[in-house]
């Protein structure tokens, strides 16, 4: 085993300005001014139309209101400083939302270089809203008609003709879009069939810049629920992320009246002051509910020290023999009273894979405490007894988690911080009816404005996809076929339903680290029956159960991927078509990760569990044991930059990714994904299925004689530069060796929830001089580079085998550039950085020796 060296710290950068490289942007073509004329003109008199006949039904009831709707421009590209040009004629901006790509057509496309039309060219798609009124509509409609008699547009208002020659079309916001892809129909349906009394579902209303104008929205809201015969439960208002919302229910009766049938919207729903309609107490986990095993024999190295990690989950079952004095546990609601230990199932499973990992591997405890903060509740048991854990109906998710970290990090009502020493928060929760589709989610961006807010990582599970999988197997054969067939059948299926396979809320946060599960555990060799097999070969290929990426505008998620133990299947014998269709085993039987988990009495026992839960919670765990061995002596060393705790978020977050790569077993994917896709399609599914890859924290915990290395961090703001340099390795001069070179940069951002950018700051990194090409002859990285640069999290791998000549004092010079990405960018933004140079062991070339001799004081390793 090679021995371990002390990682090395980057000096600190040499700040210059950023380099600004404008790049040009697609060539569209829009159609003639008289067409867009010809299509919009009626449809802006009908808009006209039907504001007067509202404000005239208003003023015939006696209400001396003046109505306002929001208006919904669908665009094709983009136009810049349309905000302030909506504001300047009297509407009020909400929101830009940016949707799926259009295809080009006859009156919409795209031109090449040289001008000419370019095949299967896509046109960015755009919902631009604001909210306007009778005046305001009034001034728009005289700026479109001064744009149709081609007259110029007063000062100012310039976007405006933008905006009318590249529209699609023009509407209100209507019922169904505040209802469309919410699962309120299935939900409630489902609620009705077992005969539930009351419906639970929350309003989130469209957030006014005036707080006048949000009172008098909530309290219209809830005197509607109130006229339903429902109550309001809870309701919640954070200007940070301009969410506005109220949860309550109603009587099940009512139901009814809510369903999708044209003209059968309840009054609710056609408020013009509701953005979306959804339902409610969906966001949790279920765990089986088989008998478990003893413990068994164990060792417990005890815990020292302050938490690192917060839980964020069920109540776990805090006497346990595997988790006794090892959990704070913080119920500032008194929910665990109600809180039976038998149904303590989520909890304790992800407190055991955070402090034990998986029990079959035999791994060393968690050397420091985890605190605790219980957010959900057992539900009511299903027609199996099976209980849901979720977050109770009647409370919004996004401000319980944010009252929740407040009170962790920043104390409520003028008390202390309950365990400000946090730096990663578990999140292995998701909302079931909530895929991630074209917006940020309130959730996610609660979690991302947390992150930069309190610079604390928040590591969430990507989500589950139990539904059952029809495959190209013939019916009855799924168990006893060959398994690498079986294999590239499950592959294919996973495949071809990336749609339905989409992360679930709030896995698209773009400051956290989203993690999927590949295949995988300790439980060893099984045998499962006649009936029953495993839908993969043991290895690490992505978990048929994982949800996948893209994230927030096609940016990498998950990032990474860890074990979430291996499922197993069996074929649905009720299915009528000619191929197999598998059915997820839900059993706390082997295989799976064992973990801490109630017996069906309450007293301690063990189960097998499969899930992105899992996965989250081991990376969690490879999150504060990195903090141990690496942030630690960080902190402790007297010869170093300060690092607050922002620092040590993103340090962490660069980290759990520096060292991912995609597996081996990663060519079974892409040979199934080759049979019907060309290279791009196939590294974009790679990397929405893979993310960035596989990490190996022990990796990076540590350098060798022939690995080295370096980390950085700082703050950055807007237009500025950092420059880094990596000393090249004279033993490296003009040999044939193969080296690798891997960068990794994680930061958090500011959140601008109005623009369709979002992430205020995005940061790229480039090589002013000497290039990795140039150095080593370095070609290509995994992942889709593209999607890389959209998140907040940079991740490049490069290899090559020919070095230059260079001399003992050369360096390749590294250069972290920021930029303004969604409006203004205000303040610093914290980031990491994290460069390793290593070639192979057997070489012996004493490049750790050669880069340590230039840069600064190497950091302790911890045993």
């Amino acid at each position: 085993m090679a021995e371990r060296r002390p990682l090395l710290l980057f000096p600190s950068p040499v700040q210059q300005p950023r380099q600004r490289r404008p790049a040009p942007g697609p060539r569209y073509v829009f159609p003639p001014r008289d067409t867009q004329g010809g299509r919009f003109d009626p449809k802006f008199s009908e808009l006209a139309s039907a504001l007067r006949a509202q404000r005239a039904a208003l003023r015939s009831t006696g209400e001396d209101v003046e109505p306002e709707k929001v208006l919904v421009f669908e665009i094709a590209g983009s136009v810049e400083r349309f905000a302030n040009a909506v504001r300047k004629a009297g509407l009020e901006w909400l929101l830009e939302i940016r949707d799926e790509d259009l295809e080009a057509d006859e009156e919409y496309y795209v031109l090449d270089r040289a001008g000419d039309v370019k095949e299967g060219g896509r046109l960015d798609h755009r919902l631009l809203l604001a909210m306007t009124n009778q005046a305001a509509l009034d001034e728009m409609l005289s700026l479109w008609r001064l744009w149709l008699d081609d007259k110029r547009l007063p000062r100012g208002y310039a976007p405006w003709g933008h905006v009318f020659q590249q529209l699609k079309d023009v509407r209100y916001w209507s019922a169904a879009d505040r209802v469309a892809d919410t699962g309120l129909v299935e939900d409630w349906a489902e609620r009705e069939a077992v005969g539930q009394d009351v419906v639970p579902f929350e309003v989130e209303l469209w957030f006014r810049a005036d707080r006048s104008r949000r009172e008098s929205a909530e309290t219209k809201v809830r005197h509607l629920i109130r006229e339903l015969g429902g109550e309001v439960t809870d309701s919640a208002l954070i200007e940070e992320i301009q969410y506005h919302a109220v949860a309550g229910n109603i009587p099940g009766p009512e139901v009814a009246s809510f369903m999708l049938a044209a003209g059968r919207y309840a009054e609710l729903v056609r408020c013009d002051d509701v953005m979306y309609f959804r339902p409610s107490g969906q966001c949790g986990a279920l765990s089986p509910t088989d008998e478990t095993e003893g413990v068994g024999a164990h060792t417990d190295n005890g815990v020292e020290g302050d938490p690192i990690v917060a839980l964020l989950d069920g109540m776990p079952m805090q006497r346990h023999e595997l988790l006794a004095d090892r959990l704070i546990i913080d119920d500032p609601d008194g929910w665990a009273e109600e809180y039976p230990a038998k149904d303590r199932r989520h909890g304790t499973a992800m407190a055991s894979l955070i402090a034990h990992g998986d029990l079959s591997g035999g791994e060393a405890a968690l050397s420091s405490p985890i605190y605790v903060r219980p957010i959900m509740r057992p539900g009511t048991p299903d027609f199996n007894g099976r209980v849901r854990e979720h977050i109770p109906d009647g409370l919004l998710p996004a401000d319980l988690v944010r009252r929740a970290v407040t009170r962790m990090l920043e104390g409520e009502a003028d008390e202390d911080p309950v365990a400000p020493s946090v730096r990663i928060v578990n999140l292995s929760i998701g909302d079931r009816l909530r895929p991630f589709s074209r917006s940020v989610s309130a959730w996610a961006r609660c979690l991302d404005w947390l992150a930069y807010r309190h610079g604390v990582l928040f590591v969430v599970s990507a989500g589950n996809m139990t539904d059952m999988m029809e495959v190209d197997i013939p019916k009855w054969e799924l168990v006893s076929c060959e398994p690498t067939l079986r294999q590239d059948a499950f592959l294919a299926r996973m495949a071809g339903s990336f749609a339905d396979r989409r992360l679930l809320s709030p896995a698209e946060s773009i400051n956290g680290l989203t993690v999927g599960a590949y295949h995988w555990d300790a439980s060893g060799p099984q045998m499962l029956g006649d009936n029953f097999c495993e839908p993969l070969l043991p290895s690490a290929l992505p978990a048929t159960y994982s949800r996948v990426g893209h994230g927030f505008r096609r940016s990498v998620k998950p990032e990474v991927l860890l074990p979430g133990g291996r499922a197993v299947y069996s074929e649905d014998v009720a299915f009528a078509g000619p191929t197999a269709r598998a059915r997820l085993r839900e059993s706390s039987r082997t295989p799976g990760q064992k973990v801490a988990s109630p017996s069906s009495t309450g007293s301690s026992g063990t189960a097998h569990v499969v899930g992105t839960s899992n996965a989250a919670a081991l990376a969690t765990r490879a999150g504060a044991t990195l903090h141990a061995t690496v942030v630690s002596p960080i902190l402790a060393s007297t010869d170093r930059r300060p690092m607050n705790r922002r620092h040590q978020g993103v340090l962490l977050k660069a980290l759990l990714a520096h060292g991912a790569t995609w597996p081996d077993g990663s060519a079974s994917v892409r040979d199934v994904l080759s049979r019907d896709y060309d290279g791009r399609t196939v590294r974009s599914g790679m990397t929405r299925m893979y993310g960035f890859g596989v990490p190996d924290p022990e990796w990076v915990a540590h350098c060798t004689d022939q690995r080295a290395t370096l980390l950085g961090w700082s703050d950055i703001e807007e237009d500025e530069a950092h420059l880094y340099e990596v000393p090249l390795p004279p033993s490296l001069s003009g040999r044939r060796e193969h080296v690798r070179m891997t960068v990794t940069v994680a930061w958090f951002t500011p959140v601008n929830p109005r623009h369709q950018d979002y992430r205020r700051a995005a940061l790229n990194v480039d090589h002013p001089g000497v290039k990795p090409a140039d150095a080593f002859g370095a070609v290509g990285s995994d992942v889709d580079q593209n999607s890389s640069a959209r998140g907040t999290l940079l991740h490049r791998v490069l290899d090559g085998t020919r070095m230059s000549v260079f001399g003992d004092d050369d360096f390749m010079q590294l250069r972290v550039n920021c930029r303004a990405a969604a409006g203004t960018l205000e303040g610093a933004v914290p980031y990491a950085l994290a460069v390793t140079l290593e070639v192979a062991e057997e070489t012996q070339l004493p490049i750790y020796e050669e880069v340590r001799a230039r840069v600064a004081v190497p950091v302790g390793v911890q045993p």
